[in-house]
């Protein structure tokens, strides 16, 4: 996951779609969260460490497609670990919950 992250993140930087101060703040806030959901914690510190990053997240300038990756990793994270964020991911990128 870190690897597609890195990826993902050089390419904006390099077609300039977000700059180098940006390139670090994203990829320091969800690389710290991959690393944070590999510690042995409870699902409850799982959740609330997501959603906080989301939070930081959410006023980042990134088009759809980049916002829905964004998504996906947490999406992610939040399966391998058992902890349920669907509303929050919706809400967070759609801006509500389709559902």
């Amino acid at each position: 996951m870190k690897k597609q992250i890195l990826g993902r993140s050089n390419a904006l930087l390099s077609i300039e779609m977000i700059t180098q101060e940006e390139f670090t703040y994203y990829t320091q806030i969800i690389m710290s969260d991959v690393d944070f959901c590999e510690n042995p914690i409870d699902q409850s510190q799982i959740k609330k460490q997501l959603l906080r990053s989301l939070q930081k997240l959410k006023t980042a300038e990134l088009d759809t497609e980049d916002r829905e990756v964004i998504a996906h990793w947490y999406y992610v994270l939040s399966l391998k670990h058992k902890v349920e964020i669907t509303t929050d991911l919706n809400k967070w990128l759609y801006g509500f919950d389709p559902k």
